[in-house]
């Protein structure tokens, strides 16, 4: 069947036989552009990304979906410490219909820094609270999101950086009401590419591309985020060590 762009990927609900709502377990939420990259030891950095632009597999371009993996708006925030950066994301879903929010933690571990190229490892768990009455259908569920990757860092001069995030993670579905005993659990493989800019002062803008792919459902989204963030120290850094996040 041709899937619906409303309420794209949260939960399906299909007409025929008879059948209530499909539920497709969300994956974790989008970082911003100006996010990805890890955040350096003692430093705090807060930001907010938009996601305007969806190219799904399987209903072609939805300008600000509102509901697309978590909505089109997602707030971060992370310190960096001793080589480790911790990181949360909220994401906020609204509209006619889908009602809903998004969060995760996640956690990096610096394997090599330079000073051009810093390569990490991040783990994280995202949760997602959604509720529908799309076509009558009232139903709400809870769904957890753990997810593991490399993420790497490459620096093209003082103020340009292009940072890459792999990640694979597994998503399940805890019914809440109007679902019964319905639960699901799905894969999902994603990969994040952006450009961000360091103009001064702390500030960065940045967009990029981010792709999800289910190997469980016939799902793949394309999307374009843009970002902009602020960053500061939490202590006095040394100059090499402002400059690639070194101990």
């Amino acid at each position: 069947m041709k899937l619906s762009a409303c309420p794209l990927l949260a939960v399906f609900v299909t007409v025929t036989a008879g059948c209530g709502p499909w539920v497709v377990p969300f994956p974790q939420p989008m970082v911003d552009p100006t996010n990805l990259p890890a955040v350096p030891d003692g430093s705090a950095r807060v930001g907010v990304g938009l996601n305007p632009l969806s190219a799904e597999g399987t209903s072609g371009v939805s300008p600000l979906p509102g509901d697309l993996l978590g909505g089109t708006v997602r707030l971060d925030g992370g310190v960096g410490f001793q080589g480790w950066d911790l990181r949360a994301v909220v994401s906020p879903m609204a509209s006619r219909v889908n009602h809903g929010s998004q969060y995760d933690l996640r956690v990096g571990r610096r394997l090599y820094g330079g000073p051009h190229v810093r390569l990490d490892v991040t783990a994280g768990a995202g949760a997602t609270w959604f509720a529908s009455t799309y076509k009558d259908a009232d139903y709400g569920y809870f769904a957890i999101a753990p997810h593991l990757g490399p993420r790497v860092s490459f620096k093209l001069g003082p103020r340009v950086e292009v940072p890459v995030v792999v990640e694979a993670g597994w998503s399940h579905v805890v019914p809440v009401y109007g679902l019964g005993a319905e639960s699901r659990s799905a894969w999902w493989l994603g990969a994040a590419a952006a450009g961000v800019w360091h103009p001064g002062r702390g500030f960065s803008l940045g967009s990029g591309l981010d792709l999800v792919v289910s190997p469980d459902f016939p799902w793949t989204d394309l999307r374009l985020t843009f970002g902009a963030s602020f960053e500061a120290p939490t202590k006095r850094r040394s100059v090499v060590e402002a400059s690639h996040g070194g101990p």
